[in-house]
């Protein structure tokens, strides 16, 4: 049995979703109920959600969700807040999808996959709605700075796992001979079933465990000696749990916090980031006071406020509106196309697609080879055996429909 602090993030979310239920409530709440799960575990608890209400009509399901696509067939109510916290919407979900999609989209809430890809149809931009960055023109590569933030895989890497194994006090293995490496500029996406080891291999990436046996590699030293200094300047890892990184108590501090230079310098350079994500107004704020998402922000923040050469982002995109997930992304972009290396740890296939240029799939703490997102997710049987599906923007997107005509749906 394992003790609850050695569950993933994942599995910690299971369990209290367990926990409720077998309280038998008439009024279950539940916020962001997959926010942490694999596509395997969403499916669950959807399903297991579904069956509860038919086996008890008379119980009330409210559900704060981001993630609706799965979550919609449940809904028989939908009701919308705006920025200001004022009832914008109460109807049915096909109303509010359809009738009112673009009413929703003009106020920073998220809509359906099969709503945003009619809406980018209707505008004559699905096939960009649905593209990878690997797609994009030489003109659109070209145009940016550093050749659009693609990798240089000439280059020597800047994170090297050689081999590498891990494991808790309980002795169970974790990471199993894994070996993979991340090169200058490169966005790396890491992804599998809650429980695989991803967040541990986030925390060996960075020196915070390590290795029982092999070797990880920052710039080609094992990451163990190098100084704590140097480490916290030229590394970043921005935490599944933010919470678990913070260390003053007040929002300003936090960003300032490892930022070298003058006064004037960090001041600017920690205004500016927390203005461009949106926390500007919390300055003064305990960082424990806010939301999850403007956690999850300031977290990020804290890590882009100064370059890093590595950073490593667990579960970065949970619990943002569609504004604040693209601003992140931006930056995060940004900071690769300067050359830094981008490792991201998600659940979120469609971010993987869009914005990756390297998948590496992993499985009771293997890890498998790394292919390019066009590879990865054309792989239907690979997927099914890792326990993810294919990103929503390719099954709606021009992707699905050129399917869909092949196969006479």
């Amino acid at each position: 049995m394992n003790g609850f602090d050695r569950l993933s993030g994942g599995m910690k979310q299971r369990l209290v979703i367990a926990a409720l239920l077998a309280m038998q409530p008439d009024i279950l709440v539940l916020d962001e109920p997959t926010s942490n799960l694999d596509p395997a575990g969403v499916r669950d608890v959807v399903e297991l959600l579904g069956r509860l209400c038919a086996e008890r009509p008379e119980l009330t399901l409210i559900l704060v969700e981001h993630r609706l696509d799965a979550v919609v067939p449940l809904v028989q109510r939908v009701l919308v807040l705006d920025s200001a916290g004022r009832l914008a919407l109460d109807s049915s979900p096909g109303e509010a999808f359809s009738t009112h999609a673009e009413q929703l989209a003009a106020l920073n809430v998220w809509l359906p996959s099969e709503t945003y890809a009619r809406l980018a149809a209707s505008r004559g931009e699905l096939a960009v709605w649905g593209a990878p960055r690997r797609q994009m023109s030489e003109a659109q590569v070209s145009s940016k700075p550093g050749g659009g933030g693609l990798s240089q895989p000439d280059a020597a890497p800047v994170l090297e796992f050689e081999h590498v194994s891990f494991s808790y006090r309980s002795g169970r293995p974790v990471l199993r001979d894994l070996s993979f490496a991340v090169h200058p500029g490169e966005v790396c996406a890491v992804v599998g079933a809650n429980g695989c080891g991803k967040s541990t291999l986030a925390k060996l990436a960075v020196g915070l465990h390590g290795p029982d046996a092999g070797k990880v590699l920052f710039d080609g030293r094992p990451v163990a000696e190098i100084p704590a200094r140097t480490v916290a300047d030229r590394l970043g890892l921005v935490f599944q749990n933010p919470e678990h990184q913070f260390v003053t108590d007040c929002v300003l501090d936090e960003v300032r916090f490892n930022v070298q230079g003058s006064e004037e310098e960090v001041q600017s350079a920690a205004r500016r980031v927390l203005d461009a994500l949106r926390l500007e107004e919390f300055v003064d704020r305990n960082p424990f006071a806010l939301s999850h998402g403007q956690k999850r922000r300031l977290s990020a923040a804290t890590m882009l406020v100064s370059p890093k050469e590595l950073l490593v982002l667990d579960e970065p995109t949970f619990g943002q509106d569609p504004s604040a997930l693209e601003e992140l992304l931006r930056m995060l972009n940004a900071a690769a196309d300067q050359g830094t290396a981008v490792v991201v740890i998600t659940h979120d296939m469609d971010l993987v697609w869009r914005r990756a240029d390297t998948v590496y799939g992993m499985q009771e703490g293997r890890m498998l080879p790394g292919r390019k997102p066009t590879e990865f997710f054309a792989d239907i049987e690979h997927l099914i055996h890792l326990g993810l599906e294919e990103p929503a923007c390719v099954r709606y997107g021009v992707a699905g429909l050129e399917r869909a005509g092949r196969s006479g749906k």
